[in-house]
């Protein structure tokens, strides 16, 4: 009897202690760093700062084996799995932009015709935006359902979708940086006109001076030791350009949308931020709010130059000074011990295809084309119509139901364009719709392609490509397969009750939301599928 009253005891003072603990994060603060790969910060380590990266190490959690669990690994996928806890399979965003089959029209993650920009230039149609895409709820959704929705979520990217997915459907706001008005913009789906605070913002007018600024570098040229020669055939080029060196003097030949490429996206972006903080009083309105920051200069820039410029070795060494600044700023105004944070990315990124086989590794490019146009061949020789094939679209194939005269027929094509995949040069693996929606796959590629499959958006059949084969052109990368180059990725968690460490297993970025939703003690989102991490937990 007293062994039981003694571990009855035991768990009263742990949920008292929980309960004291939950009222102490004041602010959640939720970093993505876009196309980030698990080693830069290993690679650049000895060119870093102590209080950046280092200090998210030393004081931090690191989860040194995290993965994303499904593919396609892309920008908007990535933004919603983080802060869903789930995949695409579930919460279906399932690229950047997909093939919609009742419109035949191509849809936006983000776009939403019923809604209007926000301070975006007169007649702009363009930002049309909202989260309603987005099937379930956030971590910032269920920190406002548990706070019945009086405190404040918001999300900042210089992306739209970067902004937009993270802060959820109940958001307070989400802006994004639009280069054609030079202004951080919202949408009507959050409010009508844009706070004073974001007027004033805007009106110093940090694009103008950060353009005319250029790209220099922030070392000496010859301390850039961990990436290739500033001038390499790997590299891309802003406009003007004759050779991509260093500086990037780009303000006479280039609009002010080059800016995304720079460094200066992230200063850009990490000022909104903070004045974000400052204006909304985030972490000093009695209840937890939450903030999510997307830097995307890094995805430029990656795009542009690859994995191994000194292009992106500046960039990184920059954006350790802006996680730096972010971190004394949030802990001298709110408390180290009131923000809960955490860092990751969106995806990684593969090296130039054409410089891993430069250097003999077996790596190349696809050539599309010659595949639908061969595709398209074989359907018309086996079925008289090549039309069957409706759409090609992110690695999938949709077959024109309008043209079937039966479910046997669908079957059938559906196995020709199967066969054929199956034995085309390139292609490491391809799934059926049905072989997706009858079967489980446990573990490789087809794990990742299922978890990427949501059966009412997504084709009738889905391919991966051979480990190393892009469709991209022959300068800087690219991202999205079911490979490690883009599939794993660093991720820290730091501040309130995060304890010390690293962890060696194993685990998925969709862990990441059920984590943080255990540490604020409260329900994790309605399709998460991950599982929380407690090493993190002090």
């Amino acid at each position: 009897m007293k062994k039981i009253i003694w571990l009855l005891l035991l768990i009263y003072q742990s949920i008292q202690a929980q309960t004291i603990n939950k009222s102490e994060t004041k602010l959640v603060v939720g970093i993505i760093v876009d196309q980030m790969k698990y080693d830069y910060v290993f690679r650049y380590w000895d060119k870093l700062g102590n209080d950046g990266f280092k200090r998210l190490m030393q004081h931090g959690y690191f989860l040194n084996e995290a993965y994303y669990n499904y593919a396609p690994t892309i920008t908007g996928p990535g933004h919603a799995s983080v802060y869903t806890g789930t995949t695409p399979a579930t919460h279906g965003i399932i690229s950047n932009d997909w093939y919609e089959k009742q419109s035949k029209q191509s849809m936006y993650c983000v776009q939403d015709n019923n809604h209007r920009a926000v301070g975006a230039m007169p007649g702009d149609t363009l930002n049309n935006m909202s989260p309603n895409n987005l099937l379930v709820t956030t971590i910032g959704d269920e920190l406002h359902i548990s706070n019945n929705f009086k405190n404040k979520v918001i999300g900042v990217a210089i992306k739209d979708r970067g902004a937009i997915l993270p802060a959820g459907r109940s958001a307070n706001a989400a802006y994004w940086w639009d280069w054609k008005s030079k202004n951080f913009i919202t949408s009507t789906y959050y409010m009508q006109a844009l706070p004073n605070w974001v007027k004033e913002f805007n009106a110093q007018k940090l694009p103008d001076t950060y353009f005319k600024e250029g790209w220099k570098l922030k070392n000496a040229g010859s301390s850039y030791s961990s990436s290739t020669a500033d001038n390499t055939p790997y590299e891309g080029l802003f406009k003007g350009e004759k050779a991509p060196v260093f500086p990037h003097l780009i303000a006479d030949s280039n609009t002010i949308d080059a800016l995304k490429f720079m460094p200066q996206g992230n200063d850009l972006t990490l000022q909104f931020a903070m004045a974000a903080i400052n204006n909304e009083n985030l972490g000093n309105n009695g209840l937890t709010d939450m903030i999510t920051i997307s830097f995307s200069s890094t995805d430029y820039a990656g795009h542009r130059y690859g994995t191994h410029a000194v292009e992106i070795e500046d960039m990184y060494i920059k954006l350790d000074e802006n996680i730096h600044t972010l971190i004394d700023f949030l802990e001298r105004k709110i408390g180290k011990d009131k923000i809960l944070l955490f860092l990751t990315a969106d995806h990684a990124a593969i090296p130039n295809a054409q410089y891993l086989a430069d250097h003999h590794i077996n790596a190349g490019y696809f050539n599309f084309k010659q595949f639908a146009s061969a595709l398209r061949a074989d359907v018309q020789l086996n079925h008289g119509d090549s039309n069957l094939i409706e759409k090609f679209d992110n690695d999938m194939i949709y077959i024109n139901r309008s043209l079937l005269k039966n479910k046997n027929q669908l079957n059938d094509v559906t196995a020709t364009i199967y066969d054929f995949c199956l034995h085309y040069k390139g292609i490491s693996h391809a799934l059926t719709a049905a072989q997706i929606q009858n079967n489980v796959y446990t573990e490789g590629a087809k794990s990742l392609m299922q978890k990427g499959f949501h059966t009412q958006k997504c084709g009738d059949l889905v391919y991966q490509l051979d480990a190393g084969l892009v469709e991209y052109g022959k300068t800087g990368t690219t991202h999205g397969s079911a490979y490690p180059y883009d599939t794993h990725v660093p991720v820290w968690f730091y501040g309130s009750k995060v304890a010390p460490g690293v962890c060696n297993r194993k685990t998925s970025i969709t862990d990441i939301a059920p984590t943080i939703c255990n540490l604020l003690q409260i329900e994790r989102p309605n399709g998460c599928t991950g599982v929380a991490i407690p090493e993190v937990l002090k």
